[in-house]
């Protein structure tokens, strides 16, 4: 009998595969990245208040559909989804490279 403390064998990880980013993961990335920046806050209510105004413009590339197109993105799924993510936004009037 495995006991519930793991080690049975019976339950499947799955491995997580990192990729270039699609538009299709705009919005995971994005309830991914939001619900991190907001959790660090969690325990100090003043503070997660001021991260939550802030949101717009912390996260605006993630919120336009063409700034985060213009940018880098890599993903890491697993088991179908997105578990982690990177990114690097193009700096305006920046010549990309």
């Amino acid at each position: 009998a495995d006991g519930g403390g793991g080690g049975g064998g019976s339950a499947s990880v799955s491995v997580p595969v990192l990729r270039r980013a699609t538009a299709a993961d705009r919005r995971a990335i994005e309830r991914l990245v939001v619900w991190n920046h907001l959790s660090l806050s969690a325990d100090e209510p003043e503070e997660l208040e001021a991260q939550e105004r802030e949101l717009p413009a912390d996260f605006g590339v993630l919120r336009d559909a063409a700034s985060f197109a213009a940018s880098a993105h890599f993903v890491a799924e697993a088991g179908g989804e997105v578990v982690a993510s990177a990114g690097v936004a193009r700096a305006e009037g920046g010549e990309g490279r």
